[in-house]
């Protein structure tokens, strides 16, 4: 013999559009963080721009192309690398 399983199913719920299933329960939503200031903003961006900077960097010091002291790109990310390494030896650990 065979035992029915109970339906479980929310019922549908019809609207002049059409009909679909009730909604879930709406949960209470998190409250928007709060907009960063100006100076939260710029280390922020200062932070990005240091990890671009040394990813950029890394790609450029592992080159190993015979032209690579020639090149302006090179000598950039080079400048970009001392000044980096300067502001990781300043910052507080």
């Amino acid at each position: 013999m065979v035992s029915e399983v109970p339906h479980t199913e929310k019922p549908a719920v019809k609207t002049a559009e059409a009909t679909t299933p009730a909604a879930a329960p709406q949960q209470p939503t998190a409250t928007a963080a709060p907009t960063p200031t100006p100076a939260d903003r710029l280390t922020q961006l200062m932070q990005q721009l240091v990890v671009k900077c040394t990813m950029l960097v890394i790609k450029v010091a592992t080159c190993r192309c015979e032209k690579r002291e020639a090149c302006p790109i090179y000598r950039i990310a080079k400048e970009i690398a001392e000044i980096i390494d300067e502001i990781n030896e300043l910052r507080p650990r």
